[in-house]
């Protein structure tokens, strides 16, 4: 198979596939490798991305065994997708932000293509759920779903929808969270509100300024159509992806 490289700027056609050996290479600058290696170039991924982004789109499930010793990064994605597991049981007994959704038109399969998730009214609910599954709380902090009181720990969102923030590969490295209630008998300085969004702070997952809320669901879409829409928030999102414009980013 041949086709033009996507690896640089050319007219006449100098990239070969060859499906029987499952590699490929570009005559005109040299690139070559197998599909791993493809996906992990062209869409800036690790290999443990590209594996997981192929294996979905193939429909392969894939588990990854944790060893004692992880990398800073692996033992961080860890947390970010128990955390969303967290959230995400949460909502599905909590009838109030249920509700909430449904009044806003939120489709029970765009809730759960995206994970939508809640975070109980509580100090320190996650911190307890992570904590229990001996996840240390030095790597909860650096993942940043904690923060450091003058005597303990708690946990940053609390009374908060919950929309879980991936990378390319849709693997979960930061959340937004949107008010919905306030902690039992809080209080607030006169003419003092709750922040409506929170958002994890940058954290070595994060850079706030690398990423695009929603793009591991669009970017197939965007190339389909070569364009993106780009909205303001997550809501702005939800509502364009569930009306048919998947190639939407925020």
């Amino acid at each position: 198979l041949r086709a033009r490289c996507p690896f640089h700027q050319e007219k006449t056609p100098s990239f070969f596939v060859s499906p029987t050996r499952g590699t490929y290479y570009c005559f005109g600058c040299g690139e070559k490798g197998d599909i791993f290696t493809f996906v992990e170039k062209f869409e800036g991924l690790d290999f443990q991305g590209a594996l997981r982004l192929l294996a979905e789109r193939a429909g392969v499930p894939v588990e990854f065994e944790r060893p004692e010793k992880k990398e800073e990064r692996d033992r961080l994605l860890e947390i970010m997708e128990e955390a969303t597991r967290y959230y995400e049981d949460n909502l599905k007994d909590y009838t109030q932000v249920l509700a909430y959704l449904k009044d806003r038109g939120v489709s029970d399969k765009i809730k759960e293509q995206f994970h939508l998730g809640y975070a109980l009214p509580e100090w320190d609910g996650l911190l307890k759920y992570l904590t229990a599954r001996e996840f240390q709380i030095v790597d909860i902090e650096k993942a940043g779903l904690i923060k450091r009181g003058k005597d303990k720990h708690y946990d940053r969102f609390r009374g908060r929808i919950m929309f879980p923030i991936s990378d390319r590969a849709g693997r979960v490295i930061a959340f937004s969270g949107r008010f919905f209630e306030s902690m039992p008998n809080k209080k607030l300085e006169e003419g003092e509100e709750e922040a409506k969004y929170i958002n994890s702070p940058e954290t070595p997952l994060f850079e706030k300024s690398r990423v695009l809320y929603g793009y591991d669901k669009a970017r197939e879409s965007m190339r389909r159509s070569d364009s993106a829409m780009v909205v303001e928030g997550q809501m702005d999102l939800l509502m364009s992806h569930q009306a048919g414009y998947t190639n939407t980013v925020a």
